[in-house]
């Protein structure tokens, strides 16, 4: 047992090494609004990894969905005031210190939201959605994140999936062909994905230059 549980940990310590390796997973878990940088408090972190972590998560969204705005479009008043002569010091814009709300640093700095406000909007992805509209940046980059899948197993059933397909006899098959064969294989059983019989209709329709009549233009796209 003492030998077993070893093991465990090891596995964990290994699996916690990998995760440095890739920033996914603290981005995502940041962006749950009910977890943040908190999770990671408490799991006692120390305050060299929370702030790397917090670098990273700024320094992403400053790089990839934050946009500044176009302070040429600001109202007159809002803009910032010259200095006199004497005092303006090699015209350095001021600092305030304050951020929109739709910037990362202001995410941050909000208290977590309720689980149960995150169960009531249908879970992270429905919360952003419903936030595009007042934070746009954040909701695109919460809804990147928190889609991520939350495992490997549809990764290691594609390549087993893959290792069927590609045999002795297909070692022919185009990139192209092999895609489509596994998309093909994976939607099957898809409540959206046609009988096998109305496939075989479409492809008979598209192979003559046709358009299947038993589906809409956007259902045949």
């Amino acid at each position: 047992m003492r030998v077993a549980a070893h093991a465990a940990l090891l596995m964990v310590d290994k699996y916690e090494i990998f995760t440095w390796d890739s920033d996914i997973y603290y981005i995502a878990i940041v962006m749950c609004p009910d977890r943040k940088l908190q999770w990671f408090k408490n799991r006692n972190y120390d305050r060299e990894a929370l702030k790397t972590i917090k670098d990273m998560v700024v320094s992403h969204f400053e790089k990839y969905y934050y946009s500044a705005p176009d302070v040429s479009l600001l109202p007159p008043h809002s803009q910032q005031k010259k200095k006199g002569r004497f005092i303006r010091k090699f015209d350095e814009p001021e600092t305030s210190g304050s951020f929109s709300k739709d910037h990362i640093q202001t995410y941050l700095k909000e208290p977590l939201v309720s689980p149960a406000v995150i169960s009531d909007a249908g879970g992270y992805l429905k919360y952003w959605h419903a936030a595009v509209n007042n934070r746009p940046s954040l909701a695109k980059m919460g809804t990147d994140f928190c889609s991520t899948p939350a495992s490997s197993v549809d990764a290691e059933r594609a390549f087993s999936v893959g290792r069927r397909q590609v045999n002795f006899m297909q070692h022919n098959m185009s990139p192209n062909s092999f895609r489509s064969k596994v998309a093909l294989g994976s939607w099957q059983h898809a409540p959206f994905f046609p009988k096998i019989t109305e496939v075989s209709k479409i492809i008979a329709a598209q192979l003559a230059g046709e358009t299947f009549e038993g589906l809409s233009d956007s259902d045949s796209d």
